[in-house]
This record gives C-alpha cells, structure tokens and sequence, in this order.
C-alpha cells in the first residue's frame, strides 16, 4: 500500500510538473517574456538602470578633426598663385554626454539638458594640439566680409578702413589650439564692444563657438511614451509620432525659431514653418527606438547643427555576431532651395550603426 502511494505521488508530480511546462509554454509563446524583460529594463524612468545609463552614456564618441593649412598666402594674397593646402591631423577629441536636470512629466516626456565636453586623446593624435601650427583664412574676417558683400560702397569702405585699423590679416597663423578654442583678433573686440548682443564673445575659435551654442542651457523635452499624448502639429509625419524617444520640443518649441519658425494658433499661418525648420519628431543621437528596420530613416538634431539630419539605412552588418543595421546621413541632405541654406556644413563621415536599441 505504500509501495503504490509513492508511485501515485511520482506520477502525480510528474504530471504537475507537465502542466506547469505545458502553460509556461503556452505564456513564453504568447507574451514573450524575454521582450517584456527587455522592455522593462530599458523603459526611460527616474532611477532605473537604463536611465543611469542615458544619464551618463558609456559609449565613447571620438571626432576626428582634420584640418587644412595653408601653403602659399603670400603668392595667393599677391595674385601670383593659386591657394594651396596642406591636409594635417586627425586630432582626436572624445565628447563626453551627460544629461542633466531631467524632469519626468505625466504627459509621457521628459524635459532636460545635454552638456557636452571635449578631452584631447593625443595617442589617437597626428601630434600636439597645443603647439601644431595651421595657416588659416581670418574667418571672423571672411565671415563679416561676406555678410557685408551687398552692402553699400561706404559700407564695404568702412569695414576696410576698420580691419586696417584693427591688423586684420585675410590669413592667421595660430596654434590648432587656438583655432579650435579660441585666439584674440581685435575686429572681434571691437564687434563686441560696439555691438554686445549680436557678437556676445571676445576670443573666436570654431569648437569655442560651436560647444558654447551646444551647451547654452538647452532644454530638450522628449517623448518616452508616445502612448500618452499625441502632438497635433501637421508638419509630423506619422510614423515619426509612434515611436519613443523622439524630440518634441527644443526650448519650448518644435520648431528653430532663429530660422523664423513660429508657433502659430487657428487658422494663423506662417511660410517660415516647415518641415526644414521643424525639429519635432527627430532625435537628440544619444536614444533611438527598437524597432527601427532596414526601411526605415530618421532625423537627428543637436543645436550646433543648422538643421535637422536625415539619417538613412544603408545595409544590413554583423557586429560581433550581432544582426544590426548601418545608418549614414542621406546623400541630398545638403540640397535645399538657395534662398534657405545661409550657411554649409560640409561632413567627411557619420556612420551609425543601430544594434536594438543601442548605437556602436
């Protein structure tokens, strides 16, 4: 009798335990579980393990700058010759990201501010960017000048008799260092002392000015729901409102309002908003959402940018064993009407490649 009470109480858990397989089964098939694990642990919220992550990102993101000296100013000033230059770098630099003051709304977006930092890797490095030499045009120079160019006689006649007075030369010779954070040209003290609000800096110098824009105080609200609220601007497309992550506004509004963009109420209209101005439905380039497919393109947008990106699949790759998808920027991402691009940004290289819902 106990003999067969023990094989009845075998059997009986061998046929519990079938069930318990059969329905874990049945809810592995169904719910996926790996994919809500996934989904909880990468869900932007306060505290958790994804956002320290995004917070503070781990990927490391170097520049490489090249830049171009030149050789022959004297004979080019004179007419004697053509310009011509000479390549030197890379000069490495890697950005730092962090996100700060990030808020949490009820409407499904968080509100925050990227700052941004530079750390010279000098082993990456063709040399020292404190003592490496570049012959360059006098940009503050060149740029005023062409500003000026349909400006009256007196005008142009004015601005010459002001860069003699100031010695300012069509071309510097100065340290990469100074080119890239700052050299002193007393045009630009003299623009400053005699219009503050327009030139708001002393010293100029290309990443001095692009990281001062970029780290401005600005504030970037994005989605991480989109569930909860559905922006009603016409200028989305409708894809671009069904996916996390996307930027809704950038200081309070989604579209550049140096670029004229307007926010506008009724049946208001204003030509300045337009898909090229609208900055609603792109990414900041640190998040992008997990379900992006080899069809699929979007944009991406940082304030030292003119514009918005187009970012479009290029292939399908194998990271590391890994399936992922290499993103580049659009081949016409330059080609907008002439009365539009004031200003040309010229890229050597941007390659993403997208790996769920981390880029590499």
């Amino acid at each position: 009798m106990e003999l067969q009470y023990k094989i009845n109480a075998k059997i009986f858990l061998l046929a519990l335990f079938g069930v318990i397989m059969v329905i874990s089964s049945y809810f592995m098939f169904v719910y996926e579980p790996l994919l809500l694990l996934r989904k909880k642990v990468l869900t932007l919220s306060p505290g958790g393990i994804f956002f320290n992550m995004w917070s503070k990102p781990p990927v490391k993101i170097y520049l490489n700058l090249y830049l171009f000296s030149v050789t022959n100013q004297e004979k080019f000033i004179n007419g004697e010759e053509k310009l011509t230059v000479k390549e030197i770098g890379p000069y490495c630099f890697q950005e730092t990201l962090i996100h700060t003051n990030a808020t949490f709304h009820p409407n499904g977006t968080v509100s925050f501010i990227p700052i941004r930092h530079l750390t010279f890797i000098k082993e990456k490095s063709v040399g020292d960017y404190k003592t490496d030499r570049v012959v360059t045009p006098n940009l503050p120079l060149v740029g005023i000048s062409a500003m000026l160019r349909d400006s009256s006689m007196f005008t142009n006649l004015g601005l010459t008799m002001i860069s003699n007075t100031a010695n300012s030369k069509s071309f510097v010779n100065v340290t990469v260092n100074q080119y890239l954070f700052g050299y002193e040209d007393l045009l630009i003290k003299l623009g400053h002392t005699a219009l503050p609000t327009w030139i708001n800096f002393e010293n100029f110098g290309l990443f001095d000015r692009i990281f001062a824009v970029d780290n401005s105080s600005n504030v970037i609200t994005m989605t991480t729901d989109y569930t909860k609220k559905t922006p009603q601007n016409p200028l989305y497309k409708p894809e671009e409102v069904k996916r996390n992550y996307y930027i809704q506004e950038f200081n309070g509004s989604p579209g550049l309002r140096h670029w004229e963009y307007k926010d506008v109420e009724g049946n208001e209209t204003n030509s300045a908003n337009s898909r090229c101005n609208f900055i609603g439905g792109t990414f900041d380039g640190s998040l992008f959402p997990s379900d992006l497919t080899v069809n699929d393109e979007f944009r991406v947008y940082r304030r030292a940018f003119c514009r918005p990106l187009t970012i479009k699949a290029l292939r399908e790759v194998n990271v590391d064993g890994f399936e992922a998808i290499e993103f580049g920027l659009d081949d016409k991402f330059l080609s907008v009407p002439s009365k539009i691009l004031k200003t040309l940004v010229i890229v050597k290289t941007v390659k993403i490649v997208y790996l769920t819902e981390l880029q590499v």
